[in-house]
């Protein structure tokens, strides 16, 4: 009674446990029959938003009470497709970006919605220039194809907005990623001795030397990384692209220019470099 209580209040979510995502729904009442669900648009900024919040926060919680997490699951999937359909028109805007049906798509957890949510990212101008529609791709690209295809998204999200690249390692709970960023949580400080030198307009959030440190423990991940777009090329992403040339010049056995391309690195990360020459 609390769940249904729940829908009846605004969300616009089933109440039926395991419906089917494909039936028919009633045109001239936009609401589905079989799985009492509210396929009507959304029409207002804010709306999509708002009911996310609510199947989240309040519904989400009694569904799991009421049907324990096995029988909530396919329910609340059919739950956050329907308002990822009924949010696919928005736009999307900086000022409000969860209001947008790509973060809805995500939520479903299944590789079709996943790949729904990239064609909704895709459909954003400019999307890898803005944190949360980046950080949106990502999750969709590791959902249908691995960490493997997904590093690019995730360094350019580093170089971007660090802190989103946390957010988005926590949804994505990559076995791999989470060890590697609890290791460079532990070992790397871009603000150990030696770096009081960088620029003020070089510090950035630590986050963002996470693709160079990655070069230090995985150099084999340089042709998948080397991927990623260009972005502001700020003091982390210029540590990457130098590392990945002082890489190819150990392979060629260049052996001044590496000697000098190491001596610049120290100059511009002394941590960096110190995890660079650790394995050298």
């Amino acid at each position: 009674a609390a769940l249904v209580a729940e829908a009846e209040a605004g969300v616009g979510v089933g109440v039926g446990v395991g419906a089917d995502t494909d039936t028919d729904t009633d045109t001239d009442t936009n609401f589905d029959t079989d799985t009492c669900i509210d396929t009507a648009p959304f029409t207002a900024a804010g709306q999509a938003a708002h009911a996310a919040q609510q199947l989240s926060d309040r519904v989400t919680p009694a569904a799991l009470a009421q049907f324990g997490a096995g029988a909530a699951a396919p329910w609340l999937a059919v739950s956050w497709r329907q308002l990822a359909r009924r949010a696919a028109h928005l736009p999307f805007r900086a000022a409000q970006p969860d209001d947008h049906a790509a973060p809805l798509w995500l939520r479903v957890g299944d590789a079709a919605a996943a790949g729904a949510a990239t064609r909704a990212v895709a459909g954003i101008e400019s999307w890898w220039h803005q944190p949360a529609p980046l950080a949106w791709m990502a999750r969709a690209r590791h959902a249908t194809d691995g960490l493997d295809a997904t590093w690019p998204l995730l360094a350019e999200l580093a170089w971007l907005a660090g802190p989103r690249l946390g957010a988005a390692a926590l949804a994505l709970n990559d076995p791999l990623l989470n060890r590697l960023l609890r290791r460079f949580e532990d070992e790397f400080d871009p603000e150990s001795p030696g770096a009081a030198d960088l620029a003020s307009s070089d510090r950035a959030d630590p986050l963002a030397w996470f693709p160079a440190w990655l070069l230090t423990e995985l150099p084999g991940l340089l042709p998948r990384l080397r991927q990623a777009r260009r972005g502001q090329c700020d003091a982390p992403e210029r540590a990457f692209w130098q590392l990945g040339e002082l890489l190819g010049l150990e392979r060629q056995a260049r052996h001044p220019e590496l000697i000098a391309g190491r001596q610049r690195l120290r100059d511009a990360q002394p941590a960096l470099y110190a995890a660079y020459m650790k394995s050298r």
